[in-house]
């Protein structure tokens, strides 16, 4: 029977939506790594019902990878396996290969393809968190911190580094994040800059009071179409949910992807207002704007009213 049975080996799926085999599309990217060693590693509870579903998923995905292995930890009782794979909520499902690890989105067939994905790209996109200038460390674990980004972006198959603009990740990396400087940039960061960002992609989070005093950078984004208001954003509306009027709440988003899958309200504490200067168009851009504060919400520009807290709202 072994004999017969071995050359027509199968795995029949006989569940109504089909929930544990994959397309044809999917199969041939699994297969791609059937020569390969490639982990699985779970954050589930043993009563988990997700962790049944990755079980139930198993057999199909050794079928096409042979060297695939899976491990579960509990996050409360493992916390040193959870430290060293970078996770810090439950139910996280990472798929590591060679060191590589990219993170389940959600279990199902999609969830899993575009892991595996993103292990099949021979080189990993490159985040440079932009240091120099006083900004938020990657290594700090503080709730300001972004250690707990790092591990997500690295965890997503991403290679992220910090560094100096004049160092020579700038100029390899695919995307910079100049998170709350500081310090203005210099002139030579300034050109520097300007030259990365006419084939590159930047992401600027800068403090309202702090932006008031660097020239440099806001001329930088000037020149891409974005003008930042000398203004710091106040709304009554936040009264509702308990909050200070610095901390504008958001019900009004846009259609744009990167912000579709958003749930409203969101909270942005101490935001300015930003606005479309146009001149996009000579880098081949397009400009929208994301997120919108409610009717009861304006640019305040005292700030001297504003730190004695005697402000009011004028047409």
């Amino acid at each position: 029977i072994f004999q017969i049975a071995k050359p027509f080996n199968r795995i029949y799926d006989w569940s109504s939506q089909k929930r544990f085999s994959f397309t044809p599309k999917t199969q041939s990217l699994l297969k791609q790594f059937q020569k390969d060693r490639i982990q699985m590693v779970g954050f589930f509870k043993s009563e988990d019902v997700l962790l049944k579903e990755v079980d139930s998923l198993l057999p199909s995905l050794k079928f096409l990878i042979p060297g695939l292995s899976f491990i579960n930890y509990d996050l409360e009782k493992n916390p040193d396996q959870a430290k060293e794979f970078g996770v810090h909520v439950d139910q996280t499902l990472l798929i590591e290969k060679e060191g590589r690890r990219a993170g389940v989105s959600h279990l199902s067939e999609a969830g899993i393809r575009t892991a595996f994905e993103k292990l099949a790209v021979k080189k990993r996109p490159l985040i440079l968190f932009i240091q120099g200038h006083g900004e938020v460390r990657l290594t700090d674990s503080s709730p300001l911190g972004y250690s707990f980004l790092r591990d997500y972006l690295l965890n997503e198959a991403y290679q992220v580094k910090e560094d100096f603009i004049e160092s020579s990740y700038f100029s390899q990396a695919n995307l910079i994040i100049l998170s709350y400087p500081k310090r203005d940039l210099s002139p030579s960061e300034l050109t520097q800059m300007e030259d990365y960002l006419k084939k590159n992609n930047a992401i600027f989070m800068i403090d309202p009071e702090e932006a008031r005093t660097y020239p440099n950078l806001r001329s930088l984004l000037a020149a891409q179409g974005a003008g930042l208001g000398d203004d710091v954003i106040l709304d009554r509306t936040s009264r509702t949910f308990g909050a200070d009027d610095l901390i504008p709440v958001v019900t009004d988003l846009s259609q744009h992807e990167i912000v579709r899958g958003l749930g409203a309200p969101l909270f942005f504490p101490l935001a300015r207002s930003v606005r479309m200067l146009g001149g996009a168009e000579k880098h081949q851009w397009e400009s929208d704007y994301l997120l919108f504060s409610g009717k009861e919400s304006w640019g305040e520009t005292d700030y001297v009213s504003l730190e004695k807290g005697n402000y009011s709202f004028e047409e």
